[in-house]
């Protein structure tokens, strides 16, 4: 008997696409900014930030934050910039 290995998530396409506000908190949360650092980067409060990135999950049938992320990452909607902190 063989036995086929069950995918619990996969990436699929958006159900929609994100916007540019949406595109630029997912990206700076995955550059491990803090709620409040987006804040000001962005120009938003935090309720603002709170709805944006809820709509972000469900735009893109994430389960939570992170999940969001990777697979905004994956889908090629964001290309976050990562410091190099070796030094």
């Amino acid at each position: 008997m063989t036995l086929k290995p069950k995918l619990v998530s996969s990436p699929s396409a958006p159900i929609r696409g994100l916007s540019r506000l949406q595109k630029e908190a997912l990206t700076l949360v995955a550059e491990g900014k803090r709620n409040k650092q987006i804040c000001v980067e962005l120009g938003v409060s935090a309720e603002d930030l709170k709805e944006t990135l809820a709509s972000s999950l469900e735009n893109l049938g994430a389960h939570n934050l992170m999940h969001a992320v990777s697979l905004a990452i994956l889908l090629g909607h964001i290309k976050p910039m990562l410091e190099d902190k070796s030094d």
